[in-house]
């Protein structure tokens, strides 16, 4: 299949029908835009965020420096840098409102409200860290004190900026840090807090009021991401795994669900794997979700009906970012060579065929497992890091890993998809896009021998045109 890098042209292509968790996906047309990199730019690679009402895009791109500029794309062809004397740091455009005024974040935790050319910044009366993330028409601005995101303990703090006045939302009752994601017309905020047990949870203020918007059954924490001027509020739901890096024990989302919340109720958008990024004010919805293994751009019609935009990019492993009111929509996809390339999609009124599917397809997948250490005593615990990459150029379907374990270890635990096992690890991680990769984490303890030799191998049922990187193995000195 062929990446968004070779769309050099207007194209326009009708969507295949098919069922996904129960809901028959429209049928829409759209017109496929490429945003490009800059002439000058030191490599290629770029990532749009927001669009405003006419369709003008901002994001971020790589300058002539090698590092991210906050862009602005007036021509899609050659961005606009944003921050062209930010030398060997990053930038990012986070919004722009229905005036052409942009809010971009720096990464040495500084902000600034850009407007034709004119910067002024976003201070925070504690010299905290400054991360802003929207704009509404008004010119009120939102984001996070401290850090981009909130954590169960931390001092992170939801704001709301105007006119040169910052203004604390707070937090959670006896909860922890609190970040702001976006607002509307109308002063509404959304974000996420935690809460007094620990958990993130999707938030509302309104009117200097914080309201807990819950998760959806069985998830524990919760993200908002958007939210329109009728007040409906779109983000994730997930549940959460404690996984082991090395020696250190983290607690990650697990399992993410869509939802949309309206009159204090949360409805789920989309399956495992999905996510409602933005919401504009006719109803419409765009995000992400997976599709029999492989990640796409969708977009939620006002009856909540599943548009998928993979057709229209000519890719896969996509993302939808955001969409105006006249329903254009902007994200990214991933190549095969792992560079993010862009795209704005607008609703057209022809519907030509779509593509054949490729022939012949081929996976080239590439496992590698590495040691937390090259020597052990026995008793100890050894980590291993095992990680399977679809090399291309075609998904690989069906994708699993078998990991015998050598005879001198005890099996400890095993954090990845789908696997299963105590002598025999067996991990069905179901289809990998071109480009993508899944990561185990295994812990064992050895307690006898010299050595311990641990081999993996990954296996799909896509054609692989060189199986001599579908093994690896280690060799771990173990001692008394």
């Amino acid at each position: 299949m062929g990446t968004l890098s070779v769309l050099l042209h207007f194209i326009s292509i009708s969507i295949v029908f098919f069922i996904f968790s129960g809901t028959s996906l429209a049928a829409t047309s759209y017109s496929f835009t490429q945003l490009k990199d800059s002439p000058t730019a030191a490599r290629s690679g770029n990532n749009v965020i927001d669009i405003d009402p006419t369709g003008l895009v901002v994001g971020q791109a790589f300058s002539s420096d090698f590092d991210n500029h906050a862009a602005i794309w007036f021509n899609t062809e050659n961005p606009t840098d944003l921050t062209p004397f930010f030398d060997f740091s990053d930038s990012v455009a986070r919004a722009i409102n229905s005036h052409q005024e942009v809010v971009i974040s720096k990464n040495n935790g500084s902000s600034f409200l850009w407007i034709d050319g004119v910067e002024t910044d976003i201070v925070s009366p504690t010299s905290a860290r400054v991360y802003a993330t929207d704009i509404n028409d008004v010119t009120q601005i939102v984001g996070s004190l401290g850090n981009s995101r909130p954590s169960a303990g931390g001092n992170e703090r939801a704001f709301i900026w105007e006119n040169g006045v910052m203004t604390d939302l707070g937090t959670l009752p006896n909860g922890g840090g609190s970040v702001a994601n976006a607002i509307n017309n109308l002063g509404q905020v959304v974000g996420s807090a935690f809460d007094v047990n620990g958990d993130e949870r999707a938030v509302l203020w309104d009117e200097g009021i914080i309201v807990d918007l819950g998760s959806l059954s069985g998830d524990v924490g919760s993200e908002a991401s958007s939210i329109n001027d009728e007040g409906v509020v779109v983000g994730v739901s997930f549940t959460t795994k404690v996984v082991t890096v090395g020696s250190t024990v983290y607690t990650v989302r697990d399992i993410a669900r869509a939802f949309i919340w309206s009159n204090d109720v949360m409805t789920e958008l989309g399956g495992p794997g999905s996510s409602a990024n933005d919401i504009n004010n006719v109803g419409q919805i765009v995000g992400t979700t997976m599709i029999a293994g492989v990640r796409h751009a969708v977009v939620w019609d006002t009856s909540l009906v599943l548009n998928d935009l993979n057709p229209f990019l000519n890719s896969v492993n996509c993302f939808g970012n955001a969409l105006n009111d006249n329903g254009q929509i902007i994200g990214s996809c991933i190549n095969a060579d792992r560079v993010s390339l862009s795209f704005r999609l607008t609703p057209s009124g022809t519907m030509p065929p779509p593509p054949p599917p490729p022939e012949n397809s081929e996976a080239d997948l590439e496992v590698e497992i590495s040691a937390s250490a090259g020597k052990i005593k026995r008793g100890e615990k050894l980590e291993y890091t095992i990680v399977v990459t679809n090399n291309g150029p075609d998904t690989a379907e069906e994708v699993s890993l078998t990991n015998k374990l050598p005879s001198n270890v005890k099996f400890i635990s095993v954090n990845g998809t789908g696997c299963s096992g105590t002598t025999t690890i067996i991990c069905q991680l179901a289809d990998l896009s071109s480009g993508a990769s899944e990561t185990v984490f295994l812990t064992v303890s050895p307690f006898k021998g010299r050595r311990v030799n641990n081999s993996v191998s990954a296996i799909s049922a896509t054609e692989d045109p060189d199986t001599d990187n579908n093994t690896d193995s280690v060799k771990v000195r173990v001692r008394r």
